[in-house]
């Protein structure tokens, strides 16, 4: 969750917006424990709606994904 907490800090300064208006932390929350994989999923998501979907829907699959993908070992 500490990359999604870190991109919508990032996301809210170039906006110059509070980050609660790019998500809530309990939207954070929900993103963490669900898991989205795909849009479809990713607008089940309680304070994510069609718009912010749209808006910022393949920034957080992308980090999800990275989350949960096997270290590669060196």
């Amino acid at each position: 969750m500490s990359r999604l907490r870190e991109w919508r800090r990032q996301e809210a300064a170039e906006q110059k917006l509070p980050a609660y208006c790019i998500f809530t932390d309990a939207t954070l929350i929900a993103l963490a424990e669900g898991r989205p994989g795909n849009a479809a999923e990713l607008v089940k998501i309680q304070g994510l709606g069609p718009a912010k979907a749209s808006k910022y829907g393949e920034q957080v699959l992308a980090i999800l994904a990275a989350e949960t993908a096997p270290a590669v070992p060196s």
